[in-house]
């Protein structure tokens, strides 16, 4: 049997799910969105709605006071998958907060479709943007900087009669390396027999993914141009910089030689 490697990341704001207050006036009397502070594992429920609890002894009966819960919807989506008035889920932060995206963590389908809106701390709406998940672990790619609220509107469920179901909110994103991504791995595990230091273990990998490269180098780029933004604003009269967009055409271009090298 050959074996492999997988690498997971988290590319996350650090300070984001410590500063978030999330609300709704849409969850079930059973969930508990307090249980968005750290990810939570959910038992596999089986409930009343339509063709969602399969006779395979795979799925647990649903008790009266379930404590691993977080948010299940009020109200069912309809015949169409459509709700007659949109689950929402709104979270406030005291800081103003940056991430590449949010990754929502769901429990047994996820919904058909989302809109996800994000607000500056005095309120004022940055970006709106509509996703389409395609799995229970998924990312809405949407690099914000300096927000301090966001809300969450669900629009349809994959299937007519079922609930929306989240269970952790991550400020950033998951990203999983698999065996299809990494060229070559390399581990190397210390150990002192003394006790005396702390060995520390190293691991060398050569991925190739080129979407996510290409999506890295985005972000520092943009990074850099609001920095330097930022730094041009307060610089002393009478000092002298590369035009911001010329800067910003010079770091593209090694990116396209590097990602071209990939298609060789």
């Amino acid at each position: 049997m050959r074996t492999y490697c997988k690498a997971e990341m988290k590319f996350i704001d650090v300070t984001a799910l410590s500063d978030a207050s999330p609300s709704t006036d849409d969850n079930q009397s059973i969930g508990n969105i307090e249980l968005f502070e750290a990810e939570h594992l959910q038992e596999d429920y089986g409930t009343t709605e339509l063709n969602q609890f399969v006779l395979s002894g795979e799925k647990s009966i649903l008790p009266d006071a379930p404590e691993d819960i977080a948010f299940w919807s009020e109200e069912q989506s309809r015949d169409d998958c459509t709700f007659e008035s949109n689950p929402k889920l709104r979270i406030q932060f005291t800081a103003q907060h940056t991430s590449a995206a949010i990754t929502l963590y769901f429990i047994d389908v996820p919904p058909a479709e989302l809109v996800v809106i994000w607000y500056t701390l005095s309120g004022t709406k940055l970006i709106s943007k509509t996703f389409y998940p395609d799995s229970l672990v998924y990312v809405c790619n949407n690099p914000v900087q300096n927000y301090g609220r966001i809300e969450i509107e669900f629009i349809r469920t994959a299937y007519p009669k079922r609930y929306v179901k989240l269970q952790y909110i991550l400020y950033g994103k998951y990203i999983v390396w698999d065996k299809d991504m990494i060229k070559t791995g390399k581990v190397q595990e210390d150990i002192d027999v003394t006790s005396a230091t702390i060995p520390i273990n190293k691991a060398d990998l050569s991925i190739i993914d080129v979407i996510r490269l290409t999506y890295f180098i985005y972000i520092i780029i943009n990074s850099i141009i609001f920095i330097s933004h930022m730094f041009l604003s307060n610089a002393p009269q009478g000092i002298t910089f590369l035009n911001l967009n010329t800067c910003k055409l010079l770091l593209l271009c090694p990116l396209c030689l590097y990602s071209r090298s990939f298609h060789k």
